[in-house]
């Protein structure tokens, strides 16, 4: 059996950077203040959410794979600091990770790149939320179950954090009425699992694809997994 390594990397780097500007800077609740309040403002600008930089913000990465290590990349480009969370209850921190408690209390900004395990499930719960920061954002583009979904909305309507970009839910397609969908929220992005689908992205998988199949007929496989 095959698989096709690499082919989103970037996309979904940009994917989390995109987000990260979006929330960072409030775009949508600033794009609504500009339909709603800006004709009525008595100055030549409307205040309303706080609107943070992006360089100098602390990025918390959970997973050191190709896309995370292709997040840290483009951060570190813009003068972010970049902290790679270790796993959740380790005994033993090893060297370039940060203890995951000590990632969910520093970062400004959480983004997830691990892969779905028994381990990994519910990895943001509730518990989780309360230590992060009231001002921090989380980035999901890997699989839905790692967020307990309704701790997330709680987290959001409460403050217990500012914002989130979703791209995975727990189950896709999701529902009518979806929790988050439906979420009310001025700083909440929900993406229907695109964040890997560049053009480029889609290209490359392409080309791996047929590159399997080529070497599967050639009697010279690559890309093994088993």
């Amino acid at each position: 059996m095959s698989n096709a390594p690499g082919y989103s990397s970037l996309s979904v780097a940009e994917h989390v950077m995109t987000s990260i500007f979006m929330l960072r800077r409030r775009f949508f609740e600033y794009q609504r203040l500009a339909q709603t309040e800006w004709h009525s403002s008595q100055h030549f600008c409307v205040h309303g959410g706080a609107i943070r930089d992006v360089r100098g913000a602390i990025l918390g990465i959970v997973g050191r794979g190709a896309i995370g290590q292709s997040v840290a990349e483009l951060a570190s480009a813009l003068g972010m600091k970049v902290l790679f969370a270790e796993h959740r209850e380790a005994h033993t921190i090893r060297k370039g990770y940060t203890a995951f408690e000590d990632v969910l209390r520093q970062a400004d900004i959480l983004t997830l790149h691990c892969p779905l395990t028994t381990a990994s499930h519910n990895l943001l719960d509730a518990k989780a939320f309360k230590v992060m920061k009231s001002s921090s954002l989380l980035i999901n583009t890997a699989r839905g179950p790692l967020v307990e979904l309704e701790a997330l909305k709680n987290a959001l309507t409460s403050g217990l954090i500012a914002g989130a970009s979703i791209d995975v839910l727990d189950t896709e397609p999701p529902a009518m009425g979806h929790r988050l969908i439906g979420l009310d929220h001025p700083n909440l992005i929900v993406t229907p699992h695109v964040a890997w689908a560049s053009t480029s992205s889609v290209a490359r998988l392409d080309d791996i694809i047929v590159a399997n199949v080529m070497g599967f007929y050639d009697g010279n496989p690559i890309n093994l997994i088993c």
